[in-house]
């Protein structure tokens, strides 16, 4: 069974929905999560309250976008059968966004070494307080993000990639 045909089965939401809802899920957790590191432990009257709603409301913007994901079932289960019970073309498909994913989560875990690294050598020789995760809070945030992108990649490639059916 090809992704347009599983989607033809699945409770197919408009494309741009769909797209919309991962490019929600891939930027609001990342901006919504540097509004609240942005502000840290101040209080939340005034303006830095109005910025902390915004950074917890762009993480909410971030579920729904997963669940938007979530509601093309059949994308899910594409991902997660085994080779077996899919055809050469499905297989194609299934390792283009496996290989799309491992590459994507290649970049970013070099690209956090080298922040972290380079963020560690200036906050100690230049003083500059770059962020580095030091608290749980920071280290949380961190690993949810790091789990979205682990569990929704291939995910999103095919949900993105998916051809309109004729």
């Amino acid at each position: 069974m090809t992704s347009a045909r599983l989607a033809q089965t699945s409770n197919s939401l408009p494309r741009f929905i769909i797209r919309l809802g991962i490019l929600a899920m891939y930027i609001g957790y990342p901006a919504g999560c540097s509004l609240l590191i942005w502000l840290g432990g101040q209080d939340n009257s005034g303006a830095q309250g109005d910025i902390r709603y915004l950074g917890y409301m762009l993480i909410a913007a971030s579920a729904l976008g997963f669940f938007i994901l979530s509601s093309k079932i059949s994308f899910w289960r594409f991902v997660l059968t085994g080779p077996s019970s899919l055809d050469e073309r499905e297989l194609k498909e299934r390792n283009a966004a496996f290989q799309f994913a491992y590459s994507s989560l290649a970049a970013v875990i070099t690209i956090a070494v080298v922040y972290a690294l380079i963020s560690t050598g200036l906050n100690s020789t230049l003083g500059l307080g770059l962020w580095l995760p030091t608290s749980f809070s920071d280290w949380n945030l961190v690993l949810w993000g790091m789990m979205i992108i682990v569990y929704t990649l291939p995910t999103s490639h095919l949900a993105w990639c998916e051809r309109p059916l004729d």
